[in-house]
């Protein structure tokens, strides 16, 4: 359902009639048109309490094995201050930029210009197409206008500023006369000029006119860039000023003038993500011509840039430090945006993060299996991690109509267990985390659809012929299929189904549960069919997580337990103290707390780190 357009229409009344407050410090003196800012405040007081804390002194410590075998050598807790100490004058007290919406004009504007350009080379083009790109590429070169902006660092004390201020002006006067590009120096000030005429002595627009392009003697725009010297502030003018003075209204309340976040920011990338979708198209369908190893990195280099701006969206955001670390981030709707589900009362009920860590989210089951697939792949894939077929199958099965069984909202609970010594295993008694997914199914019939799916894929992933489920009671009103471990693990089966590690799945009410521990899943069925108040109730969370100290110290210790019996092979020399080291964070960390809510015109993404209270 569409968001309707009057409580839109109404909270901009609401917004024109109380402005925010004019920010105090460093964005009092930007210019009025700044709708992308980001200022970061001093960072080094933080680094400094890190550096003299318990926290950080243990953390070292237990890192010093992983040093030693990540780099030859380990360094202590002093040691490392001492390191840092020479560097710290080197620490800006703040850094920052301020573009106006139309910087990302200008850059799709040189996008656009270097496609029409790029077409233009393929020598298999007819006549008409030749024509129709060649007007396109004309239009699109002689739109390339100035860019705008300003970004500034301030260094610690004007020595410092005035070296870094040298350090960039001496590089210039180093320049290649050949490149044409202008440089003046004055008291404190050093400006770059570029004409496009004279760039690169003159050979850019030699090269264009060889493709058949009229650029009009007229054409022959300049590009300017001044950094100026102001006390301890470098300030970089890209173009000209903006007019007027920042009143600060694109942070809402996220910058409060009594006490200003240690970073904010704020992103309006107006109509180029349409630009640039239209851009990446056209590359593409210059593919196989002679140029296509060129154009397939191109459009590799939009998408990313395409994919950078819309995760950036229309979005503005905070950082808090202190004893609580904040973050909180708020994308702005516009009326087209459709309202997103709430999550169903019954999965918040059985989110009880008191009892181990949880999450739960109004999305469907199937989304957020390819979400996490692919934020998986996305941060290894590189590294040939996520990089095998049997990942790729269980992805596309994740993102594809196969899965599409589900209603938005998903649950994941874990609780601490203990797995039970038995005869035949020679562990002893060796911790497992117990874990539940919930969901909330279209039917009964999708429930044992989606596991038949799922149970092939993973069959195929494992090696093994096929997973087998057998029927179980579980108590009143839980008919389970119980995962058949003999055929599949022996040393993990036991013949009780109370036992802790039991791997099943069930439909309860409507419901899909996939839980390893029956134990887990009896409470999680009193919960849902329970009348209590959901904790925490509401009705307008998207999102909710919770992560305690003693969760991930607990986690860390299970895990140290099974990597000692597990063969890891060269990884195992790092994997101990890796989870030493977060063991000791867990017993710093109080509490992580997620929360994703939709209110009247945004959608608000706070996370909290609370930190326990020194000793």
């Amino acid at each position: 359902m569409l968001r309707p357009l009057a409580p839109l229409l109404f909270s901009s009344l609401l917004l024109a009639q109380a402005p925010a407050p004019a920010p105090a410090g460093p964005l009092a003196w930007l210019p009025a048109n700044a709708t992308n800012v980001m200022v970061v405040h001093d960072l080094l007081p933080h680094l400094q309490a890190l550096l003299a804390s318990p926290v950080f002194a243990e953390l070292v410590t237990a890192s010093m094995p992983l040093q030693e075998q990540m780099f030859g050598g380990a360094r202590d807790p002093k040691a490392l201050q001492r390191l840092a100490k020479p560097f710290e004058v080197y620490v800006p007290r703040e850094f920052g930029l301020a573009l106006p919406t139309a910087f990302w004009d200008r850059l799709v504007d040189v996008l656009d210009a270097a496609t029409a350009v790029l077409g233009l080379k393929d020598q298999d083009l007819d006549a008409g197409e030749a024509r129709a790109l060649r007007l396109a590429a004309e239009e699109a070169i002689t739109s390339v206008r100035r860019v705008d902006g300003l970004i500034w660092v301030e260094a610690r004390d004007e020595r410092v500023a005035d070296r870094w201020f040298e350090s960039i002006a001496g590089m210039l006067r180093e320049l290649d006369p050949g490149l044409g590009i202008g440089v003046t120096f004055g008291d404190g000030v050093v400006t770059a000029t570029v004409k496009a005429r004279e760039f690169a002595g003159g050979r850019l627009v030699t090269q264009l006119t060889k493709l058949g392009l009229d650029l009009h003697g007229s054409w022959d725009p300049t590009f300017a860039a001044t950094l100026r010297l102001d006390g301890a502030r470098l300030v970089l003018q890209l173009g000209e000023r903006g007019a007027g003075n920042f009143d600060g209204k694109v942070f809402g309340d996220l910058w409060p003038a009594a006490t200003p976040p240690f970073a904010a920011w704020t992103v309006d990338c107006g109509d180029n993500l349409a630009r640039l979708a239209e851009l990446q198209e056209r590359l593409l369908g210059m593919l196989g011509s002679p140029e296509e190893a060129v154009v397939d990195v191109a459009s590799q280099a939009f998408f990313r840039l395409q994919r950078m701006l819309d995760n950036l969206g229309r979005y503005r955001g905070a950082v808090q430090l202190g004893a609580e670390w904040v973050w909180t981030t708020e994308e702005l709707f516009d009326e087209a945006t459709e309202t997103i589900d709430p999550v169903p009362v019954a999965l918040q009920r059985g989110y009880a993060p008191l009892a181990g860590p949880g999450l739960v989210i109004a999305a469907p089951l199937d989304f957020v299996g390819a979400t996490v697939l692919d934020q998986l792949a996305t941060q290894f894939g590189s590294r040939g991690m996520m990089t095998s077929d049997a990942f790729d199958q269980i992805y596309d099965f994740f993102a594809g109509e196969e899965s599409a069984l589900f209603e938005p909202g998903t649950l994941l609970v874990t609780r601490p267990a203990a797995f039970r010594g038995q005869e035949g295993w020679p562990h002893g008694a060796m911790p497992f985390a117990a874990f539940a997914v919930v969901a909330k199914a279209n039917d009964d019939a999708a429930a044992g659809a989606f596991m038949a799916s799922l149970s092939t894929h993973l069959a195929t992933v494992l090696d093994v012929e096929e997973l087998a489920w057998k029927a179980a009671d579980l108590g009143p009103g839980i008919d389970a299929n119980l995962l058949d471990l003999e055929a599949l693990a022996p040393e993990l089966a036991s013949p009780h189904t109370d036992w802790d590690f039991a791997p099943h799945w069930c439909v309860l009410d409507g419901m899909f549960v996939l839980s390893s521990d029956p134990n887990l899943t009896r409470e999680l069925a009193a919960q849902m069919r329970g009348d209590q108040v959901p904790v925490p109730a509401s009705a307008e969370a998207v999102a909710l997580m919770s992560l305690r100290g003693d969760d991930l110290r607990g986690i860390a210790v299970g895990l140290g337990k099974w990597a000692a019996v597990v063969p890891l092979g060269d990884a195992g020399l790092m994997v101990q103290p890796l989870l030493r080291a977060v063991q000791v964070l867990g017993e710093q960390l109080d509490v992580v707390d997620w929360r994703l809510d939709e209110e009247v015109d945004m959608l608000r993404d706070v996370l909290r780190v609370r930190w326990k209270a020194a000793k």
